[in-house]
């Protein structure tokens, strides 16, 4: 069964940064096997912390949680991160759990990654508490 943490964070760009700029901690340069931004352009045109960003600040100072972070771990029983198209699987699933729990009027980003010290596929979806309507 699909293993799933959820907390919050303040610093949502520290929290960008941590998954989508960090070493992987398996020494690899890149952490990530697969990104999909969901209502951002892509990473390399805008950077995501910028996009989320903007809706940061119309939402003012009384918004104090940034980020909403939620891990999704995978058993090697459910999905074997050495296989690409186990990968890709885990790496939907994260897709539509972002989609299903918060609609499709938040910027989320998921990334796949089979880099920790288990080497177990997991998804980290980072949803910004704010809308794009920029109501939290």
């Amino acid at each position: 069964m699909c293993y799933t943490r959820i907390s919050n964070s303040r610093d949502g760009k520290a929290c960008i940064r941590y998954v989508m700029h960090k070493k992987g901690h398996n020494g690899a340069e890149a952490r990530n096997e697969i990104v999909t931004g969901i209502n951002l352009l892509p990473d390399a045109v805008i950077p995501f912390s910028v996009q989320m960003d903007k809706n940061w600040v119309k939402a003012g100072s009384r918004n104090k949680v940034r980020i909403h972070r939620i891990i999704q771990s995978f058993s090697r029983e459910e999905l074997d991160p050495d296989k690409p198209e186990d990968v890709a699987i885990a790496h939907e699933i994260g897709v539509r759990t972002a989609k299903e729990l918060y609609g499709q009027d938040c910027q989320c980003i998921v990334a796949t990654q089979t880099d920790g010290e288990g080497h177990l596929v997991h998804n980290h979806i980072l949803v910004s508490n704010v809308t794009l309507d920029g109501t939290g």
